[in-house]
């Protein structure tokens, strides 16, 4: 909790800020005022409600590790704001304001908009459980009213519940099997890595060799999912598939618990060394080129439901980990949501199959 320090007047505009886009992010969807969302709510005015000398700004903590990118408001035991700002979001940062509320504050109760089911399965996952109570704000905000009876554990221990499943994805030489065989150590669970199907012969007269092989693959991989999760596994880890199947993950997996993790490097030279120590070292794919242009394109494409990125440039491999373990300890996955894979472009996507014109 080394980030987490008391708001002063200097922070107001900064909070003031995640306020106003966490507001017209997560709740103008389900109300859509335009004359409040984008009028009467805005930074300056709500910038005032955190100067020297007020209550809102004595009760204020922000998580500042050189950027303040979150916040959390108590009175008392309740919790009256958390937001962490929407870049940031899915990184373990709410879960350390909660911890930090909970363990310093003694916070054990909030109200939470009824329609933010991310947000009460956040605090839920945190120990903190619907009492029944019901309020209706200003005529039309439905609240709900959560309690927590234990305090949370002490920080470095995990109050995760169990994924079913958990998606690596990336280009060549981002870690990817590094992290999921560090991820399956500390979750249990299975390891499902895509190359350790079976080896097979193609059928002499397969007019895409390359398509058959990889479509042989992936239905291979689904299938084992599928057993194991029958067999009641948790913390299924599922890695090195054709990119381009990663589009269809949210409407294969949809109502089931799951995150893809998409690893990138901001640092192109990092993909270019890391190439180098796998054809010195591991083996496996060396196409310097194709590495970067991967890594470009996954780096800057749109998130689908439940993804979340993970830049993994200047960090060692357990620093990787570390990000990833604490971004899944945080995560409420999204249960219900309208996609398909004809929503998003295919020209987005890469896939070692030359047939597919996707590299």
């Amino acid at each position: 909790m080394n980030n987490i320090r008391p708001a002063v007047s200097g922070d107001a505009f900064r909070i003031a800020e995640i306020v106003v886009f966490d507001y017209r992010l997560n709740f103008y969807p389900f109300f859509e005022n335009d004359l409040y969302y984008f009028g009467e709510l805005n930074v300056k005015d709500t910038a005032a409600d955190y100067c020297e000398g007020s209550a809102e700004l004595a009760n204020t903590y922000v998580y500042d590790d050189g950027v303040i990118k979150g916040f959390i408001t108590t009175d008392g035991t309740e919790i009256k704001r958390l937001f962490v700002e929407p870049a940031f979001q899915s990184r373990g940062i709410g879960a350390e304001l909660l911890r930090f509320a909970v363990a310093e504050k003694g916070c054990d109760n909030l109200w939470a908009l009824e329609y933010n089911k991310r947000g009460i399965a956040f605090y839920k996952k945190h120990g903190f459980e619907p009492t029944g109570e019901k309020v209706i704000e200003d005529d039309c905000v439905p609240l709900i009213r959560l309690f927590r009876k234990n305090g949370l554990p002490e920080e470095g221990q995990t109050t995760m519940q169990s994924m079913d499943y958990i998606f690596i994805i990336g280009a060549p030489a981002v870690g990817k099997t590094t992290l999921a065989g560090e991820l399956y150590k500390r979750l249990g669970g299975v390891c499902i890595e895509q190359n350790g199907v079976p080896e097979f012969v193609i059928p002499h007269g397969t007019a895409d060799e390359g398509d058959f092989e990889e479509t042989l693959c992936w239905e291979n991989v689904l299938a084992q999912a599928r057993f194991f999760a029958e067999k009641g596994f948790k913390n299924i880890v599922i890695l090195d598939i054709d990119d381009i199947r990663t589009r269809e993950i949210p409407a294969l997996f949809r109502g089931k618990s799951f995150i893809i993790l998409r690893l990138f490097s901001s640092d192109s030279g990092q993909i270019v060394s890391q190439m180098e120590n796998r054809r010195a070292n591991e083996g496996g794919l060396y196409d310097i080129d194709l590495a970067q242009r991967l890594n470009a394109k996954m780096s800057r494409r749109p998130l689908l439901p439940n993804e979340v990125k993970i830049n993994i440039a200047g960090k060692t491999s357990e620093q990787v980990f570390a990000e990833a373990f604490g971004i899944i300890e945080a995560f409420a996955p999204i249960a219900d949501y309208e996609y398909s894979p004809d929503d998003v472009d295919i020209n987005d996507y890469c896939s070692w199959v030359w047939s597919r014109n996707c590299r």
